[in-house]
């Protein structure tokens, strides 16, 4: 005959109701762009290279990464149109 173990302890093999699938709440909020529309790329201010991986938020870029230098600062990043007007050309 088999008993039941203490009441202090849990049974070996206990739900973990605190788990759940959460995958939903880890998703990045969708917003529409208000304050300007989405780029196709930016362009790193450090190596002057486009970059394509960036995600835009409310209307602002919020994360962005330069694949050939590392530069992840959102402020070191700017528009085509940026570009040419700080370059002149």
């Amino acid at each position: 005959m088999v008993s039941a173990p203490p009441a202090t302890q849990a049974p070996r093999y206990a739900r973990n109701d605190t788990h759940r699938d959460r995958s939903s709440q880890l998703r990045a909020p969708c917003y529409p762009f208000h304050d300007m529309e989405e780029p196709e790329y930016f362009i790193c201010l450090q190596c002057e290279t486009p970059t394509y991986q960036f995600e835009f938020v409310n209307g602002k870029l919020a994360t962005v990464v330069c694949n050939v230098c590392g530069a992840d600062d959102a402020s070191a990043f700017v528009t085509e149109a940026e570009y040419e007007e700080q370059t002149g050309g």
